[in-house]
């Protein structure tokens, strides 16, 4: 990040030079580094004596100066975010991945998946922690997300798609359940990181309802589920609920 070195007790113009020399000297050997100006700043007028004043000077030289490096400020801060979301991201992954073997779990008893009541403790949790990872504690927008009915919408379409081609069996519940919680994480996620950039302010409720919809409807793994039991229907039997889903979400990474 640019740095400057404001003096703010050198009145004597004589003495700035080697005021800012000492200082030069003083960081020479600091892991302070990227310091882009050492800039005597007299805020205002300054009487120091009966007959000498000391006019104010350097406030204009530091704002220009600073203009100079807002570029490179902007870039190095938006890296500096970028490292941040980044790992923010990570962590929401985890949660993900670890919501969706559950729901798959959960999916595999012999309940009607339409209603999904059963997973809603399970989406509520995730969505919680993946919301606290982006610093956003506001149990009304949990309330928001869990509540939408997006979620049950596309759990409806996935199921009533699968269930049309002959041979898939019952291991269908399993699959939708973790593969939908697992998209509602990949989308509570990017909600969390447009609430944390400031995109999205956590006040407009139905903005954020609005976002979880689309987002959730759109996400491309919805289709890669259909598609997966599509291709592999004969050779279903080999494979788990957990197997599955693995595979689904890999071939869902390939293409991200």
């Amino acid at each position: 990040m640019p740095l400057f070195i404001v003096l703010t007790k050198s009145y004597s113009k004589l003495d700035i030079p080697a005021n800012i020399e000492a200082v030069e000297k003083a960081f020479s050997n600091s892991k302070i580094k990227n310091i882009k100006g050492i800039i005597p700043i007299v805020a205002e007028d300054r009487k120091i004596s009966e007959d000498v004043i000391v006019e104010k000077m350097g406030i204009e030289e530091l704002c220009l100066k600073t203009i100079e490096c807002w570029d490179e400020a902007v870039e190095l801060g938006g890296e500096n975010l970028k490292k941040i979301l980044n790992k923010k991201r990570f962590f929401s992954q985890s949660i993900t991945v670890a919501s969706t073997a559950s729901a798959a779990a959960v999916g595999a008893i012999p309940l009607n998946f339409a209603d999904a009541a059963i997973l809603v403790p399970l989406e509520t949790g995730m969505t919680t922690a993946i919301l606290w990872n982006y610093d956003i504690k506001d149990k009304t927008i949990v309330s928001t997300v869990v509540g939408s009915q997006a979620i049950t919408f596309v759990a409806k379409q996935v199921v009533s798609a699968i269930k049309t081609i002959p041979g898939v069996g019952d291991i269908v519940n399993a699959v939708v359940a973790g593969i939908i919680v697992f998209a509602l994480g990949e989308t509570v996620t990017i909600l969390g990181e447009n609430i944390y950039e400031g995109k999205i302010s956590v006040e407009d409720l139905e903005n954020i309802a609005s976002f979880i919809s689309d987002k959730l409807e759109e996400n491309p793994i919805l289709q890669e589920t259909i598609s997966y039991f599509e291709k592999n229907a004969d050779i279903l039997n080999n494979k788990n609920a957990k197997q599955i889903i693995n595979e689904i979400i890999k071939n869902h990474k390939k293409k991200a």
